[in-house]
């Protein structure tokens, strides 16, 4: 049990616990208002190799004073107390385990990448140990006898010195190997990829340890366990400790209360003095630490599949070209597997032109048919006008997505080279908005009474698949070129569907502007040809002259 001057000194060995450690895990190197000064390295191994080993120990020395004491008088232990004795020599091994791993991360190492590689395996590890004997410590030592507390406190203590000795044999050899020369403290000509990660690991650290330590020495835990006791035996001995502390708390609450009454002071000092003993007489509690949840991870295998198709010319003359290549090589093997690609780009080539054929025809043929289906709904259109005339006036059809949201997020793809035509009408809101790119039309978006229309430029690669695989799709009467598509909404459409052709729109634009701007340059290239032709041949003429 801790008295309530125990719970305040307790709180600060865990807060001064902390700070050393992160001193410790934290390169001088990396900060900002140290990397300036010039000895820096030096301060950095005093520092961390003797003030703050000896403060470690210096802060072990009244946890383990209480610790013994609980031994020697009664099996009942004290949680923060057993921790909190191993505590300070812990964290400052993981502060420099931290440090190495820190440091072997540096883009150079004054060793064989063989080496390097090991020593950072080795630190990493060793670091997942440390970590784990930090949660472990108190069930494993408080099953251990007198002579075995003693025994494990030495092997801590000897791997204290250790861990100092191979950290600064580690950080000597960088820093002799490099120093300020190749980057080695940081500054604004260089960058730590790993710093980043290193600060994040350390407040998370932090914050998860005061929530834990705090909460543990608030509430006070006692443990009582022995691998040659049983749980009956374990039960009664926390009855007859608890048995045994009260009656001493009741001894010494009752030779209080006689000193303050003989001195005249009772009034003041009974208040703090019962909610001391209220807080001591409370029956310890078991601590009972919950097993660790398995996580299953499945991991799921991908397989890439990857299919060779010969869809466009470039792709067929780049796969021309591997063959020549390969044809260059005395290898008869790779000539018959040459032969066979050969043939394949010859099947290939002949599939691609009967499809296109059949394609053309199937165009046709919905052309014309759309066509006549156009010309009817123009008449039913034309018949319903006529009918709206004589009839009042009707509520505004409601469509989704509305035509205004299409229009906004038409508009919300703009770019510069962008030109917007609108012409809508404010009591109908019915009209025609037009999208140019340069001197290119590539988007038109029309509202009418009964739906509104979506007439966009689709690339040569989407124009047949999202004619014929796309409900709602035709193709417009009197469009300039072979690439638009028009798509009727009626009432309610597919948002992502209509985004998407916006999006193809643009694409079909930046096509067009490409093809046109690739069909002038051929066209100057080849008046450049005939222009030095003509030179050439009125040259050799004048010199036959």
């Amino acid at each position: 049990m801790l008295t309530k001057s125990n719970k305040v000194v307790m709180n600060i060995i865990s807060i001064v616990t902390i700070i050393l450690g992160l001193v410790t895990a934290i390169p001088f190197r990396t900060l900002p208002f140290a990397n300036k000064i010039v000895n820096v390295l030096n301060v950095e191994f005093i520092v961390k190799f003797i003030v703050i080993p000896v403060l470690a120990l210096g802060l072990s020395v009244y946890p383990n004073i209480l610790k013994y004491r609980q031994i020697k008088n009664r099996q009942e232990r004290s949680k923060a107390v057993n921790i909190l004795s191993y505590l300070p020599v812990l964290f400052v091994i993981i502060g420099l385990l931290i440090l190495l791993v820190h440091t072997l991360t540096f883009k150079l190492y004054p060793m064989s990448d063989g080496a390097h590689a090991t020593l950072l395996a080795i630190c990493v590890c060793y670091l997942v140990f440390m970590v784990s004997v930090t949660f472990a410590v108190n069930k494993v030592t408080v099953s251990l006898s007198r002579k075995s507390n003693y025994v494990f406190d030495a092997i801590v203590g000897a791997s204290l010195v250790i861990f100092i000795l191979l950290s600064w044999r580690i950080l000597d050899s960088y820093a002799v190997s490099y120093g300020t020369q190749h980057g080695y403290i940081y500054g604004e000509d260089n960058y730590d990829p790993y710093l980043f990660f290193l600060y994040l690991i350390l407040f998370v650290a932090t914050v998860i340890y005061c929530k834990v330590m705090f909460g543990i020495v608030k509430h006070n835990e006692t443990l009582v366990y022995s691998s040659k006791l049983t749980n009956a035996q374990i039960d009664e001995i926390i009855k007859e400790e608890y048995q045994k502390a009260y009656n001493d708390i009741l001894v010494e609450f009752e030779d209080y209360f006689n000193a303050e009454v003989l001195e005249e002071q009772a009034t003041e000092a009974e208040p703090e003095q019962t909610e001391e003993v209220e807080e001591e007489i409370e029956e310890p509690e078991q601590s009972e630490e919950a097993a660790p949840e398995v996580q299953e991870e499945t991991e799921t295998p991908a397989e890439d599949l990857n299919e060779i198709k010969v869809e466009t010319l470039e792709d067929l003359n780049e796969l021309n070209d591997l063959l020549v290549q390969t044809d260059s090589k005395n290898d008869e093997k790779v000539a018959e597997q040459a032969e066979n690609i050969k043939n394949k780009i010859e099947e290939e080539k002949n599939a691609l032109a009967k499809e296109r054929a059949e394609l053309e025809e199937y165009r046709a043929q919905a052309m014309a048919e759309i066509a006549e289906l156009e010309a009817k709904v123009e008449e039913i259109e034309d018949q319903e006008t006529v009918e709206e005339v004589e009839q009042p006036v009707q509520k505004k059809k409601v469509f989704k997505p509305t035509f205004e949201q299409v229009v906004t997020f038409a508009k919300s793809l703009q770019e510069d080279d962008w030109k917007i035509s609108e012409n809508i009408k404010e009591e109908t809101g019915t009209g025609t908005i037009k999208f140019t790119k340069g001197k290119v039309p590539f988007l038109i978006l029309q509202s009418t009474n009964s739906d509104y229309r979506i007439t966009f430029l689709a690339t040569e690669k989407k124009w047949s698949v999202i004619l014929t695989g796309t409900k709602g799709i035709s193709i417009p009467k009197n469009a300039k070129g072979d690439k638009w598509l028009k798509y009727v909404n009626k009432g309610i459409g597919e948002a992502s569907v209509i985004k998407s052709f916006i999006r193809e729109a643009v694409k079909g634009a930046n096509e067009e502007i490409a093809r046109i701007q690739k069909a002038k340059e051929e066209e100057k290239q080849r008046r450049a040809a005939a222009k030095k032709a003509a030179k050439a041949q009125v040259a050799e003429e004048a010199n036959e002259n």
